[in-house]
């Protein structure tokens, strides 16, 4: 094969945005040809908001390389138009899994403490959530089970936030953790 045959596709990422966060987000990033942001009205179902995402990305024959849901968290859940947990998060990746790269980057939750177990301490301006033993079946999992639900209906790695977070630079902050479509669970610090 000659190097002229071969052709990368460039990165997409597409974003689920809540109304909450929107004019944060949308002051940061525009829809271009690398991002696409989809407004997420308070009230709309997860069926609603990944029909739209599939929709969008079928017209445009996009491919993504990953997919970002900016909204406020808590412990196992986030509010995405509405109260978004391990019993209905499926639709957000699951109706988007034939649209990601073999070698995508996978889900971003930028949202506070949804990936914890527990509710959060306050010390100081800043939450620190919790992530239980796994092994444990007495503790709460709720945030391991919002981001292996989402991570084996998508086929794709989910990157939570165990602590609070900004929106600013739309990405991950302090410790965090990461759900393999396996189970695999993986406690990470992604800097500051």
């Amino acid at each position: 094969m000659a190097d002229d045959d071969l052709t990368l596709t460039p990165a997409f990422t597409y974003y689920y945005v809540s109304h909450e966060v929107w004019s944060e987000v949308s002051s940061q990033i525009a829809n271009d040809d690398r991002h696409q942001l989809q407004f997420v009205a308070q009230g709309s179902s997860v069926y609603d908001t990944a029909g739209k995402a599939g929709t969008w990305l079928g017209r445009a024959g996009k491919r993504l390389t990953r997919l970002v849901i900016a909204a406020h968290g808590g412990p196992g859940s986030f509010v995405l138009g509405e109260n978004v947990t391990s019993k209905n998060v499926a639709p957000l990746g699951g109706w988007l899994y034939s649209f990601f790269e073999s070698d995508a980057a996978g889900i971003d939750i930028l949202g506070c403490t949804s990936a914890s177990d527990e509710k959060p301490q306050r010390i100081g301006q800043y939450e620190y959530g919790q992530a239980n033993p796994l092994g444990d079946v007495s503790l709460s999992h709720q945030g391991y089970n919002l981001l292996r639900s989402l991570a084996v209906a998508s086929r794709q790695t989910v990157r939570g936030a165990l602590n609070g977070q900004l929106m600013a630079g739309l990405r991950l902050r302090s410790t965090c953790r990461k759900v393999d479509p396996n189970g695999a669970n993986t406690i990470y610090e992604a800097g500051m």
